[in-house]
């Protein structure tokens, strides 16, 4: 299976996006397509073998649409320009006509001035609206209608009709006027529409251009000037005080300040020294680097977070599929209209054509389901943008709809409602001698990178002893470690590591473990041939804004729980600590997920935030999942959302994101609705002439845009 995004060039409403999808989706060989009318772009999943993408790009293109696979920017945006430009030039006459009556000039100027406003009409019709002609042709050519459809519709007949008028020596101005009208202020709309898309879709354009053209690499002792394309693993690049660093790498030389709030939101600058990871287009404060390369250019973290936003934007919301479902049924019952208007008017009428066909031109004009199609992707586009400048990645549209249902909230404890790097504060040795213990704990802890394993290991970093040479090594999930040395079996573990191997915990040792639980703290025990060996206490500060979430997130009506693997004390003083009364301690992953699922059968909506990594079951199990872990683990995480970094702060605000999003997305169909159910009964009795209906259609599409920009104010939910 193949994996493509590309941009659509001449789609203008949803029926154009559904088209697409519809006849996509019915060829061998496509297994999935998902077309983003507000960002013109496309998903496709195909099995090469079946189908080649060249293929799906004749389908496209027999369509009437052009396929662009390289330009981030809309595709449309300088062709309603130049069109527009056009259209504004030439109906200057006509607009004229409008203030000076032309009748009572000389005949023979009149004449002429009758033919000039002709001309300038059959320029701006055929020429200025050729975009939607062609679309149309295209679509009719293939029994199939869409917004073009309308327009073309509307506009020719309106041209046409002037003509024949003016021929048969008729009044045809309003004629012509209402073609030339319909397609200026369609184009006005259509231009105006695609500058807004523009300021929508401006987050991800700023992550593509903060991204580093050029970097000085260390070559053979030389430092030279490249173009970062051209850069691979295991270069070492120069980074000095002020520029941005250009690559995925580790520090091999220096330290400095970083300022990575492009990647996290977080303002305050990062101190990094040597073997610290440091990430693409993340800014150096002071000091000078030399950075070693581990990862592609496309496997960097600001191109994984590019990837996903685009990903998301291109992701369809529920409501959005009922949308294009409408859409599609939309215009040919639009058509079907139309033509009953045109009839009823013409026996009202007595068969007078003229006044029977402007209400029917009118009809097609204001029913254009622009403003309808643009309702849920503008508004996903604006949002998602506005989550990403903030280090939120939502990876789908369907979380939008998903966060807003959300009652209850549910933190795993290590990593993140705590800082995620445990120490040890006890020590004890039984019947061993220090130095034998040493390498025992050194050996088995420096195999595991958890957390607690890793906090093991650091604690005898500094001790001196002969590493042991271990085989037949596991980590058994949410107990702990398991191996060999010299056909004994060494256990780095907690409790319920040592009742499946069926290791009694000596009194002396018992008493000690409930006084370091007493104190909040987990414990580990280390055993050599099923005799404990070595007792440890270790502590996690809870986060600097772990209490403060938590109570703004009460205070917003959700009910915020706890689950951890942890023993129960230290669970519950944890708790206590972040103000949290209902916990589960002592859970393994597959029992977090229970947990999760129990809870979903009682009707609750949970969303569970996890560190990413050991919590997949849990994330998946949720009705919600948010990853929050550093920048380096974005490309594993499982969640339905990713905040990058450690705060968790911007879980409030993506709280208050999602509701001003859905409020929006409400807003926009309620007015998409309203405006066709007021507009067409006007346009069917006559009182919405065909040019006040192609501009009343063009505002109703920059309303819903202009609606859904009001996304990137700053967020209602602010610290106490």
């Amino acid at each position: 299976m193949q994996t493509k995004i590309f941009r659509i060039g001449g789609m203008h409403c949803a029926s154009c996006s559904a088209m697409v999808e519809k006849t996509l989706v019915q060829k061998q060989g496509i297994k999935n397509i998902n077309v983003n009318l507000a960002t013109a772009q496309a998903k496709v999943n195909y099995d090469e073998t079946r189908i080649k993408f060249s293929e799906i790009e004749k389908i496209i293109k027999a369509l009437g649409y052009s396929v662009l696979t390289d330009n981030p920017q809309h595709p449309e945006k300088s062709q309603f320009k130049l069109w527009l430009i056009v259209a504004v030039l030439f109906i200057i006459p006509v607009f004229a006509t409008m203030f000076v009556n032309i009748d009572k000039l000389s005949t023979s100027f009149h004449r002429y001035y009758d033919y000039l406003l002709i001309i300038c009409s059959l320029i701006i019709v055929l020429i200025a609206g050729s975009p939607f002609h062609y679309s149309s042709y295209k679509k009719i050519m293939q029994l199939r209608f869409n917004m073009d459809s309308l327009i073309t519709l509307g506009s020719l007949t309106a041209l046409f009709s002037g003509i024949i008028s003016f021929i048969l020596r008729k009044q045809f101005h309003s004629f012509l006027e209402s073609a030339d009208f319909i397609v200026t202020f369609v184009l006005i709309g259509k231009y105006l529409e695609t500058l807004s898309k523009g300021r929508a879709s401006r987050a991800v354009q700023m992550l593509y251009a903060k991204q580093v053209k050029q970097a000085h690499i260390l070559k053979n002792g030389q430092e030279l000037l490249v173009n970062s394309d051209e850069l691979q693993i295991g270069d070492i690049i120069i980074v000095r005080s002020g520029e941005k660093i250009p690559v995925d790498g580790l520090i091999i030389e220096g330290q400095a300040n970083i300022d990575e709030s492009l990647l996290t939101g977080e303002s305050l600058p990062v101190f990094k020294k040597v073997q610290e990871a440091v990430f693409s287009s993340t800014v150096v404060l002071d000091g000078i680097l030399q950075i070693k390369m581990d990862k592609s250019k496309s496997e960097t973290v600001i191109a994984q977070i590019i990837r996903l936003v685009e990903e998301a934007q291109n992701s369809k919301a529920p409501v959005q599929k009922l949308a294009d479902l409408i859409a599609s049924f939309f215009v040919p019952a639009i058509i079907t209209f139309s033509l009953l208007t045109f009839l009823l008017w013409l026996i009202m009428t007595h068969g007078q054509l003229g006044r029977s066909l402007m209400p029917a031109i009118a009809v097609l004009v204001i029913a254009c389901p622009c403003a309808f199609g643009l309702a849920t992707p503008i508004a996903l586009l604006v949002a998602s943008g506005k989550a990403a400048s903030a280090g939120i990645i939502i990876k789908n549209g369907q979380a939008f709809e998903k966060l807003v249902a959300v009652d209850t909230v549910v933190f795993d404890k290590t990593g993140t409602l705590t800082a995620g790097k445990p120490h040890v504060t006890d020590a004890f040795i039984y019947s061993i001698k220090e130095q034998e213990l040493t390498q025992y704990a050194q050996s088995i802890s420096s195999g595991s990178s958890h957390p607690l394993a890793k906090a093991v290991s650091d604690y005898y970093l500094k001790k001196t002893g002969k590493t042991l040479s271990l085989n037949e090594f596991i980590e058994i999930g949410g107990k702990g470690l398991s191996a060999k040395h010299e056909e004994k079996d060494i256990l780095l573990g907690n409790i319920r590591l040592l009742k499946d191997k069926g290791i009694m915990v000596p009194e002396e040792i018992a008493k000690q473990t409930k006084l370091l639980e007493g104190q909040g703290k987990t414990v580990l025990y280390l055993a050599r041939s099923n005799i404990i060996i070595g007792l440890y206490g270790l502590s996690d500060k809870i986060k600097d804004d772990a209490l403060e979430t938590v109570k703004m997130l009460c205070k917003n009506g959700l009910d915020v729980q706890m689950i951890s693997g942890d023993n129960y004390n230290s669970v519950a003083y944890t708790a206590g600590l972040v103000g949290i009364k209902t916990f589960y301690a002592e859970q393994l992953p597959a029992g977090k997920a229970e947990i999760l699922k129990k809870l979903e059968t009682n009707n609750k909506k949970t969303l569970f935030v996890g560190d990413g990594i050991n919590d997949t079951p849990a994330l998946t199990s949720a009705y919600l999942g948010v990853a929050i872990g550093a920048g380096s683990d974005i490309a594993v995480e499982t969640g339905d959302i990713i905040i990058i970094g450690n705060k968790l702060l911007p879980l409030v605000n993506l709280f208050a994101l999602a509701q001003k999003s859905y409020k929006i997305i409400i807003q926009n169909f309620v007015w998409a609705f309203s405006y066709n159910l007021i507009g067409i009964p006007l346009a069917v009795l006559g009182i919405l002439p065909p040019a006040f209906a192609s501009l009343a259609m063009s505002l109703s599409s920059i309303t819903v845009v202009l609606n859904s920009l009001r996304i990137n104010a700053p967020l209602y939910i602010k610290k106490n």
